[in-house]
């Protein structure tokens, strides 16, 4: 809001320390299952990266050639 004041941070709870992060076996796992998956529906991509964090895990894709952004975002329709 403008003008306004955020809430103060005691609000928030402290995350949770004994997260354990996945197992590379689980990152690889994950990273082929999305490749299976977009294959599926004719999309072509290579994971090349995982990074897992706290609370998500990023993989970094790279489609195929031709493969546009737009056709890997439409799938969530």
């Amino acid at each position: 809001m403008p003008g306004g004041t955020l809430p103060p941070l005691h609000l928030l709870e402290e995350p949770a320390q004994d997260a354990e992060p996945p197992s590379d076996e689980t990152l690889e796992f994950t990273s082929r299952l999305i490749e299976k998956k977009l294959s599926d529906f004719g999309v072509s991509v290579k994971v090349l990266a995982a990074y897992p964090g706290p609370v998500i895990t990023r993989y970094e894709v790279e489609p195929s050639v031709g493969v546009k952004g737009s056709q890997i975002v439409n799938l969530i329709k």
